[in-house]
Parts: structure tokens; sequence; C-alpha cells
């Protein structure tokens, strides 16, 4: 069992949850997990999810997307807790599920990992757009471990349906490829991130 408890900072500027066209958002954390709090593991997360979204060519049709994601662990971190490269095929939103779109779930896998994606959101016609994105990350057990050779990419392009205009909720279908990895097909409800 894993249990832990710590303080955390979220600041939330984006103008639409599930489309964003313009804003930030920063989470910080700080998760000590330990015996006295019922966890069967002592270590420490610390987490940092960076994202801006900003409109290009002075209209709402072209918007870059913009996220930085980093995990630092300390302690006797779980395998299954460890930060992971790699997206979820069905598109699942819980946290980092969406990161590297290209790499299977959690194909790469360490006590360390940072992460950074870009995305360019494109109106086309109707209620479909397009979007093209790219990620670097990697993984390793201290930070001293990381190298430019171990970087890890992935890359793809995609299609979106408006489904509701007025939440901006999308569905989205993407095809991407990475390191080591075949190229794969993502079908989700909303932005990846």
């Amino acid at each position: 069992m894993i249990s832990g408890i710590g303080p955390s900072l979220l600041y939330d500027g984006r103008d639409n949850v599930l489309a964003t066209y313009r804003g930030n958002f920063v989470d910080a954390h700080v998760l000590v997990n330990g015996g006295a709090l019922g966890s069967d593991f002592k270590f420490t997360r610390y987490q940092l999810d960076a994202r801006h979204f900003q409109p290009l060519f002075g209209s709402n049709n072209t918007i870059l997307a913009l996220q930085y994601l980093t995990q630092l662990h300390t302690g006797d971190v779980p395998f299954r807790e460890m930060g992971g490269l790699g997206a979820n095929l069905g598109g699942a939103i819980y946290n980092n599920a969406n990161l590297m779109r290209g790499l299977y779930e959690t194909r790469f896998r360490d006590r360390q990992m940072m992460t950074f994606q870009a995305e360019i959101r494109q109106k086309l016609f109707w209620r479909i757009d397009a979007a093209a994105f790219m990620s670097a990350g990697q993984v390793g057990y201290k930070l001293s471990d990381y190298t430019f050779d171990g970087t890890k990419f992935a890359g793809g392009g995609g299609l979106r349906f408006r489904f509701n205009r007025r939440d901006r909720l999308n569905v989205r279908l993407d095809y991407a490829g990475g390191t080591d990895t075949a190229p794969s097909i993502y079908f989700a409800v909303g932005e990846a991130f």
C-alpha cells in the first residue's frame, strides 16, 4: 500500500481546460510517503507540471501548446510509482497518460523523469481541426545519468472533431511514433494537455 501527504501549489490561468487557447497552468507538489502514514514504502516525489498556451498569428485559429513535466524521487520508490515516458493508447485522463504520444505507455521508466512536449493546433474548417506534436524526454536513476544520447523522442499528428462547440470539447485521433516504438493510433476525448 502507498499513502502520502505533502504541500501542493496549483495555478490555473487557462481560458478553457478542455481546449485551451491562451493561459498558463502550473502544478507543483511534494508527496511524502512513509510508514507512519500507512505506506509500505518510504519515498518522496517532487513533481512540476508547467504548461503554456498562446494563439499565433493574431487569432485563435492557430494555437501553440507547450508542456514541461518532471518527477524526481528520493527513497525506496516502488517500480509502479517511478516516472515513465509513454502515452496510454486509450487516452486516459489520469496524470501523465498523454506524455510522449508515440511511445508505449511507460515504455521507459526510472526514478527520475523529465519531458517536454510541444503541439501546434490548427483550425481547418467547420468542426475539424488538426494538430502536429513532438516531445523529448529522459528517465534515469539519478539526474547525473542524463545525457543527450539518452534522450527519447516521439511525435506525430492528428485530427480533431469539435464534438461540443460551446465547451470546446474535441474528439481526437492521433498517429504517432517514437524511439524504439512502432507507430500507434491514439483515440481520446479532449486534448492531450
